[in-house]
């Protein structure tokens, strides 16, 4: 995993940082922070797409393996 985030964050890795453990550690986070934000932003375009093909908020929710109060909740006002 930690190869699949070096490889997302490659062009917006900071510079500078300390090259001991601690500066491993914080390369690390900003990849793995990195990561989380590209997973939440693709989680939103397949919920907006779902939206579009006209997907309940019950499908969806099931899909995340999140109740459909809680998609709705989450995702409805980023995407209809």
């Amino acid at each position: 995993m930690l190869d699949i985030a070096h490889q997302a964050t490659a062009a917006t890795q900071p510079h500078g940082l300390a090259s001991g453990p601690s500066g491993a550690f914080e390369e690390q986070i900003d990849r793995l922070q990195s990561l989380q934000e590209l997973v939440a932003n693709a989680q939103v375009e397949a919920v907006r797409e779902a939206r579009a093909r006209s997907a309940s908020w019950d499908w969806i929710g099931g899909q995340l393996g999140i109740s459909r109060q809680a998609a709705h909740q989450r995702f409805a006002a980023l995407v209809d």
